[in-house]
């Protein structure tokens, strides 16, 4: 189980294979459910801002959830045969990075959705949060997941 608590303080919960459910904190009602994605979820981050929530998927994929429209972008960088293990925002919510196994990053950007090939381009990018292991954060040190 996944928990994430954005300013707005809501919760998310990572259930079975694909499922998440959104909860308010204070009451536990739930909000939102959504079962897209083909496997199980492996991790689930809420944007700096708190109006969506990424989900990263063992199939491979991540599902951005908009809180406020009801709708979900899903964010496929060619990893297909590889489970996506962890995704973070940057700060200022232009750019995605996502871990896949075996120990790969790729880098999307939110705004045109164009995958970030170079990972110089992004080495100086500040992230709001550090989940991604082998980032430059990490300086490409072993962490485990």
């Amino acid at each position: 189980m996944t928990v994430s608590l954005p300013l707005s303080l809501s919760l998310s919960l990572s259930l079975s294979i694909g499922a998440v459910l959104l909860l308010d904190a204070a009451s536990l009602t739930i909000l939102r459910e959504e079962k897209k994605a083909k496997k199980y979820i492996t991790d689930i981050q809420f944007s700096p801002n708190g109006e969506q929530i990424a989900m990263s998927s063992g199939d491979g994929k991540v599902y951005i959830v908009d809180l406020s429209l009801s709708s979900i972008k899903l964010v496929d960088v060619g990893a297909k045969h590889h489970p996506a293990l962890r995704v973070d925002y940057s700060a200022d919510m232009s750019m995605m990075r996502i871990a896949y196994q075996p120990d790969r990053l790729a880098y999307y950007n939110l705004s045109d959705g164009a995958v970030e090939v170079n990972p110089m381009a992004v080495k100086d990018t500040i992230w709001a949060t550090n989940s991604c292991p082998f980032s430059w954060n990490t300086q490409g040190k072993k962490c485990f997941l």
